[in-house]
């Protein structure tokens, strides 16, 4: 038999996994959904071990997916590799451990992913100013890392997320303030501080350049609003339109976005 209270709690883990990987770069996405794998309640008997199996077989075939989606041309040879391995994972004995075993298949998919689809500079320059949002890196530097001339890189750059670099850097602190503030982060100033501001008012100027409305306000949001304007955010921090979001959802996110701008004063 399968417990009730179990079944709710994997499908749980699951949804929240799938949500979150969607907002994540894709060579990121496998590490983070080993993470938030090793948080499901183990099976207890065999129905569960198989129902559990079933369930992350699906997570799988979701990462194959999204991790290809902005891949011109017909599925690589990398994607059936990975889908094979998968099937393996799928048929193997029942009496095996289906999370243990599945963070195996996680971490050969990343090493494969890795290796056949490398980040392009533009990929990498953005991962790095992700990474390192909280300090100044000097532009030739980062060419540098990313083994590219600075011109070269500009102009990748900007077709690929629409920015500058220092644009980008603001926009990874704004999403980390919101989630922070959806966390319950209880002081502003604190938060510019760890988001890499020296200046409140700077903070304040950012922060509402990105969403529309000041920090107070995006924490007062209902959850759900609040949610779709950093899924907005998150969405263009990967990438924008090549995303793996539904175009439902970035209406909602770009509707919520326009709810929460401040009203213009009209003339008299």
């Amino acid at each position: 038999m399968v417990r009730a209270g179990w079944l709710s709690q994997t499908i749980g883990v699951i949804q929240r996994a799938v949500d979150a990987i969607e907002l994540e770069d894709r060579l990121d996405r496998p590490t983070l959904a080993s993470r938030l794998v090793e948080s499901l309640p183990p099976a207890a008997g065999a129905y569960e071990r198989i129902l559990l199996r079933s369930i992350l077989v699906g997570l799988g075939l979701r990462l194959i997916d999204m991790s290809h989606a902005d891949l011109r041309g017909h599925p690589c040879d990398c994607a059936l590799r990975c889908g094979c391995d998968l099937w393996r994972y799928s048929s193997a004995c029942q009496n095996g451990d289906p999370i243990a075993e599945f963070g195996e298949w996680l971490a050969n998919f990343l090493t494969t992913i890795r290796t056949a689809h490398p980040r392009a500079a533009e990929e990498r320059a953005a991962w790095i100013l992700r990474s390192s949002f909280r300090r100044h890196i000097a532009p030739a530097r980062l060419a540098y890392d990313c083994g590219c001339s600075l011109s070269l890189l500009r102009a990748k750059f900007s077709r690929r997320y629409g920015m500058s670099f220092r644009q980008y850097v603001h926009l990874a602190r704004v999403v980390t303030a919101c989630r922070e503030l959806r966390n319950g982060t209880p002081k502003i100033e604190a938060l510019a501080r760890e988001c890499g501001y020296s200046s409140k008012k700077e903070f304040y100027r950012v922060f509402r350049t990105a969403t529309g409305c000041v920090p107070q306000a995006f924490r007062q949001l209902p959850g759900n609003e609040a949610d779709c304007c950093l899924t907005a955010l998150a969405v263009r921090l990967i990438g924008g339109s090549r995303a793996s979001l539904g175009s439902a959802n970035l209406a909602i996110a770009r509707a919520t976005l326009e709810r929460s701008r401040p009203p213009v004063p009209q003339s008299a």
